[in-house]
């Protein structure tokens, strides 16, 4: 009876968590959220920080991010959520005040990107990972004489990374740089976790006879 409630908590909680993502989507970091990028070039050393500074005088909440373009430290770019003829012009205007220089719009590029979604993310990711769980299972079926063992582990894996996604969609857990590193070492430990205990078991089964 309670492995029964426990697979339908588990059950629910990923129903939830595909149908909070069909509805409302993932939430991701500023870095992979959909904005502006607006860039410029001087012809003298940039400071990031005051860069900042106007960004956020001028965009307020909107403004996300700014970093160096080149590596001449004479170009910069921010990242804003949205952004307004009037606020574009504003900016040139404080950046030229901040830094002495005469900049006008031909100098700024203004890119729009979209939302990053988690499938791009993975997507290098998904066939290496493919191989390896199935050397891992034909592994398990090997070493245990039977197809059961393999279903077992396949099984744990798929409901401790669902559960792991669920993290993401349910408690709005922000998607970032993190995201794929976490979810493979998620990985990894359920692997060697499920195969000491299934030694450990087999070891435990065998003393007993």
């Amino acid at each position: 009876m309670k492995n029964k409630i426990i697979c339908i908590a588990i059950a629910v909680i990923i129903i939830a968590s595909l149908i909070v993502t069909a509805t409302v989507g993932l939430r991701v970091t500023s870095r992979y959220a959909e904005g502006y990028l607006i860039r410029f070039t001087a012809e003298k050393t940039i400071n990031l920080d005051s860069v900042s500074e106007v960004a956020k005088e001028v965009f307020g909440d909107d403004f996300s991010a700014v970093k160096e373009v080149e590596f001449f430290e004479n170009s910069a770019q921010i990242k804003v959520y949205s952004v307004n003829d009037e606020q574009f012009q504003n900016y040139i205007t404080k950046i030229n005040e901040k830094f002495d220089t005469k900049l006008t719009s031909a100098n700024y590029i203004v890119e729009h990107v979209s939302n990053v979604k988690l499938r791009t993310l993975v997507e290098p990711y998904i066939v290496p990972l493919g191989i390896s769980t199935l050397l891992i299972a034909a592994f398990f079926a090997i070493r245990y004489k039977g197809a059961r063992q393999m279903l077992l582990f396949l099984t744990t894996l798929f409901v401790v990374e669902a559960l792991e996604y669920a993290v993401y969609a349910l408690c709005r857990v922000p998607v970032g740089t993190y995201t794929v590193p976490l979810g493979m070492i998620t990985y990894i430990l359920t692997t060697v976790l499920y195969t000491a205990y299934q030694e450990r078991k087999d070891n435990l089964d065998e003393d007993e006879e």
